[in-house]
């Protein structure tokens, strides 16, 4: 899975698959409308073990009736970190979580929290 932007800025684009077998691509069109089809939220609480710390970073978007929900989080109880995606079924809140490999991972959903390019989201899903 990839999330990126091109390196201008212009558009952002998801695709999930391989460099030579993508899967899933969206949006179709790659300009500046790209970046309202995505919304960003997260919730920081700071603090490390003592305070429970949490950092959840979230980056959705939804095509017909299915949501895709890209997330990055950390909980300081117990020091779980995970990356993976959140395929929401609309029709019937079914969900299928894939899970990502940490140690693959390039970048971080931290950077949209001060992008303004994204719309700002308030839905957390953890």
């Amino acid at each position: 899975m990839t999330l990126c932007s091109d390196k201008t800025g212009k558009y952002i684009v998801y695709r999930f698959g391989t460099k030579n077998n993508i899967e899933l691509e969206y949006p179709n069109t790659k300009d500046k409308s790209s970046w309202n089809k995505f919304e960003y939220s997260y919730w920081l609480r700071g603090g490390g073990i003592e305070n429970e710390g949490i950092d959840l970073n979230y980056v959705a978007f939804t095509i017909e009736k299915t949501k895709y929900v890209i997330y990055d989080t950390y909980f300081a109880n117990g020091e779980k970190y995970e990356v993976g995606i959140r395929v929401i079924d609309l029709s019937n809140n079914k969900t299928l979580k894939i899970i990502g490999k940490g140690k693959t991972q390039k970048g971080t959903l931290v950077d949209f929290r001060f992008d303004k390019s994204i719309k700002e989201g308030e839905e957390l899903y953890d």
